[in-house]
């Protein structure tokens, strides 16, 4: 049953936290207001996922809670609390229509990835968000038979 599952992965979650080990899971921003781009919720709320039960590595998302007006860039600026401040830059765009989220592992930067994970397997991130539109043209261009839509660039992270 999934309500048990859940409450079971929260438990191993806080019996890690506890013990100050790892433990995988999400973490999640506050609710952001941005009523300009995101008129339906007038903001949304920005989390880090990957799954509860791996033993290695496995997919690392980046989610919004709430569909936005058209096309939009996030630019999180990330201070990692371990082990010395670093700050992971981290840019994206997603389409309104399409995804809610970005998958994160085998595209970005494998050190920032890793310092990423740690953070969110300790529940502690801080960030700075900014939300906009994308600077190029989204409306896409004409192709051979058609019309080929934007599509988001691929994420990038690093470390500043």
């Amino acid at each position: 049953d999934a309500d048990s599952e859940g409450s079971r992965g929260q438990e191993r979650r806080t019996q890690a936290a506890e013990k100050g080990e790892a433990s995988p899971g999400s973490i999640s921003s506050p609710f952001l207001l941005c009523p300009s781009l995101f008129p339906l919720f007038g903001g949304f709320a920005l989390s880090f996922e990957e799954p509860l039960h791996t033993e290695e590595d496995g997919p690392f998302w980046v989610r919004i809670s709430a569909p936005p007006l058209g096309p939009v860039r996030l630019r999180v600026l990330l201070v990692m609390p371990q082990p010395a401040c670093e700050v992971v830059d981290l840019r994206l765009e997603l389409r309104a229509d399409v995804d809610l989220g970005r998958r994160l592992d085998g595209l970005v930067d494998a050190g920032a990835l890793g310092a990423l994970r740690h953070a969110v397997r300790h529940g502690t991130l801080n960030a700075i968000v900014r939300a906009s539109e994308p600077d190029c043209d989204t409306e896409g261009y004409p192709g051979g038979s058609g019309w080929i839509p934007w599509a988001p660039a691929k994420p990038v992270a690093a470390f500043v």
